[in-house]
């Protein structure tokens, strides 16, 4: 996704993201090689608030996560 986002904006993404990770670790150092089932959990559980912060379409942000991730 070529957009440009505010520096606050993307802090602020960088925190969720860091803490939705730490809440979940344990369940992501158990399937750390199956980058389909972190994908779908990343759908799931970030998403939806990243969108919202960066104030992108969620869809095609999942759609930009799976291509970079590659789940």
């Amino acid at each position: 996704m070529k957009l440009w986002v505010p520096q606050d904006r993307l802090e602020s993404a960088e925190q969720l993201y860091f803490k939705k990770v730490i809440l979940n670790l344990q369940w992501i150092t158990e399937n750390h090689s199956n980058r389909k089932l972190l994908a779908n959990w990343w759908d799931d559980n970030v998403s939806a608030e990243m969108a919202e912060l960066l104030n992108v379409d969620r869809k095609r942000l999942c759609e930009a996560f799976r291509e970079a991730f590659g789940g």
